[in-house]
C-alpha cells in the first residue's frame, strides 16, 4: 500500500487503487476523508499539500485507518465523525450513521413547523432518538424551539 517517500498525492493514488480493487465503493471519498482526518485538514488543504511528502511518522497510523476501511467498516466509524446539515457529529458503532435522505427529512420538519407555528414555539419530542441528530441539528437550526429526545440505549 504506502512505500517509503511518497507525497500525500501518491499516497491518496495508491490507496485509492488499493480499496477500489478490493471493491470499496467510493473509495476515492473515502480515501479522502481518511487522508483529511489523519493530517487534520479540510478538502481544500488537502488538495493544496498533494505534493507534500507523506509524513513518515504517520506512516503506521495511516496503513491501521485504510486496513480497517479494506476491512468493511463504514469510513464514518473509522474517523469517529460525519457531516449532517452543516454540523459535524461523533459516530460509533453504537449509532446508525445519519443518511443524506435524513437532511430531507430535517429540511421538512423545519418548514412544516415554521408554517404551522408562525408565532410560536413548537415542542418537538424525538422518541427513540438514536443519535440524536435529528433534534440537535432541529435546536442548532431552531434555536426558539423547544426539543426533546430521548433513547433506551445508554449509549
Amino acid at each position: 500500500m504506502l512505500t517509503a517517500s511518497k507525497t500525500i498525492r501518491e499516497a491518496y493514488v495508491e490507496a485509492s487503487s488499493f480499496l477500489g480493487k478490493l471493491g470499496v465503493a467510493e473509495a476515492a471519498s473515502c480515501v479522502e476523508l481518511l487522508l483529511q482526518h489523519l493530517l487534520g485538514c479540510s478538502r481544500t488543504e488537502l488538495l493544496f499539500r498533494f505534493q507534500e511528502q507523506f509524513p513518515a511518522e504517520l506512516e503506521g497510523a495511516w496503513r491501521q485507518l485504510v486496513e480497517r476501511k479494506a476491512a468493511g467498516e463504514p469510513v464514518q466509524y473509522v474517523i469517529g465523525e460525519q457531516d449532517f446539515y452543516g454540523l459535524t457529529f461523533a459516530v460509533s458503532p453504537a449509532v446508525l450513521i445519519p443518511r443524506p435522505e435524513t437532511e430531507l427529512l430535517v429540511e421538512a420538519l423545519l418548514r412544516e413547523g415554521s408554517r404551522l407555528f408562525p408565532q410560536g414555539a413548537p415542542l418537538l419530542a424525538d422518541v427513540g432518538t438514536g443519535s440524536g441528530i435529528i433534534p440537535v441539528t432541529v435546536a442548532h437550526a431552531r434555536p426558539d424551539w423547544r426539543v426533546a429526545a430521548s433513547d433506551i440505549s445508554a449509549a
